[in-house]
């Protein structure tokens, strides 16, 4: 269970309520122009993913939810990739979780506005610049084991506000380091770039080719089912 390290500014619920109506920033034309939105769900892509959707209940540093679907979803040049790594990552035992995909800008503007200062912006998206996963370009993983599909134990908990959350972080049990830099190498492997105080958010090369976007997650897993093909 993911402990909320602080008191709410605002209970989540009226945070999403004001964030509604906050501006999109306005964006110039990345070099190379724009990419295509092509949201999928990432188990339309590979099935042997695992799904640890926190934000769509109350065990995450919130303490609420803030999605309505647990689902996660990317757009599928990156969803392709994040599949890619799960494969290669068998070979050594592991398959990865899932823990957030595409995040709509107001689910990051209402965490920001929900979260105490200085926190907010040492470790949270500022609104005026939106976040990667708004443009469904990052996502967030964690490793589990193929053998009894149990989580892996890793240096921190998912959105854990500790060093032990951090790249660099040394002192925690050595196959738990391990892990994560075998995790963090075969990313970079695939293109992916890791942030350093989160050992378990990456972003994909082409991440600022895509729009911001602030489409409810419940209604982009509403529009993909209903593009699904019907079953024979």
């Amino acid at each position: 269970m993911t402990e909320r390290a602080f008191e709410l500014v605002i209970p989540m619920d009226k945070a999403l309520q004001i964030a509604e109506g906050y501006p999109m920033p306005r964006e110039d034309e990345p070099e190379g122009g724009w990419l295509e939105d092509d949201l999928v769900d990432v188990l339309t892509v590979d099935e042997t993913l695992q799904l640890d959707v926190r934000y769509a209940t109350a065990n995450n540093f919130m303490g609420a939810p803030i999605y309505e679907v647990a689902a996660a979803v990317l757009h599928r040049p990156v969803a392709e990739d994040v599949a890619r790594v799960n494969a290669e990552l068998k070979h050594d035992g592991y398959g990865l979780i899932v823990f957030d995909g595409y995040r709509p800008f107001s689910a990051t503007v209402a965490m920001y506005l929900a979260t105490p200062a200085p926190l907010r912006d040492e470790f949270l998206a500022k609104p005026h610049r939106g976040s990667i996963h708004n443009r469904g370009a990052a996502v967030d993983v964690g490793l589990y084991h193929v053998e009894t599909g149990e989580p892996a134990r890793m240096p921190s908990d998912f959105d854990e506000f500790t060093d032990r959350a951090g790249v660099d972080y040394a002192d925690g049990p050595a196959d738990a380091l391990r892990r994560r830099d075998r995790l963090i190498a075969v990313m970079a492997d695939h293109g992916f770039r890791v942030y350093k105080e989160e050992w378990w958010h990456f972003n994909h090369p082409d991440a600022r080719r895509y729009r911001l976007n602030d489409t409810p997650l419940r209604d982009v897993v509403a529009a993909l089912k209903d593009e699904a093909p019907a079953s024979p």
